[in-house]
């Protein structure tokens, strides 16, 4: 997936307008693993809600998580860290709305697979942030995982809801309940579409 920039769109971004570079998943090497696979989504949802920021339509932020240093680094030993705590999910925020009605609070959790199939399962969905989106809800806030199949380039916005128990789910099955999201236009990924209001 590549997302292309004008300079104008990069220096509204805040990005340097010298050389943009578009945004490119490449493949890590094997030893790596692909632990961030999702990294150029989580990038591209960044970008977009720059943009919905610049537009008054939402804010919302990247959800840090404290990282503990467990030895300080010197130039013989490697650096030792962790998470200090687990995370929740990746993104939370507020979709504003029209006249004196309150914002609606979303939370959701960017995910990235390489097969038509993606795994649910506590490895790689962990059952403390399904648990998170649920409650979320609970409390009348929105929570749905934004979905990449990379092998055909389609991104789904699910709701919480529809994740079952169930170990995966096929394309076919976020097709049927999730929304397809437009890519380009002015937001990049548009993952609030028929959300906004």
């Amino acid at each position: 997936m590549v997302l292309r920039l004008t300079a104008a769109e990069a220096a509204s971004l805040g990005m340097a307008t010298e050389r943009v570079v578009p945004l490119q998943r490449k493949r890590p090497p094997k030893r790596t693993g692909w632990a961030n696979l999702g990294k150029s989504l989580e990038d591209i949802i960044g970008a977009a809600s720059a943009r919905y920021e610049q537009a008054g339509i939402a804010k919302v932020t990247k959800v840090a998580v404290p990282i503990v240093h467990l030895r300080d680094r010197s130039p013989d030993s490697p650096f030792l860290a962790t998470y200090g705590r687990k995370s929740t999910v990746d993104f939370q925020g507020f979709i504003a709305r029209s006249g004196d009605r309150p914002a609606i609070p979303i939370a959701f959790e960017a995910k990235s697979t390489r097969g038509e199939r993606w795994p649910t399962d506590d490895d790689h969905f962990p059952a403390h942030e399904k648990d998170f989106l649920r409650l979320y809800e609970t409390w009348g806030g929105l929570g749905f995982v934004v979905v990449e199949f990379a092998s055909v380039g389609q991104i789904f916005r699910i709701p919480i809801g529809a994740v079952s128990s169930a170990p995966s789910m096929s394309l076919q099955e976020a097709r049927r309940v999730g929304t397809l999201l437009p890519l380009g236009g002015p937001y990049f990924l548009d993952y609030l579409i028929g959300l906004r209001g």
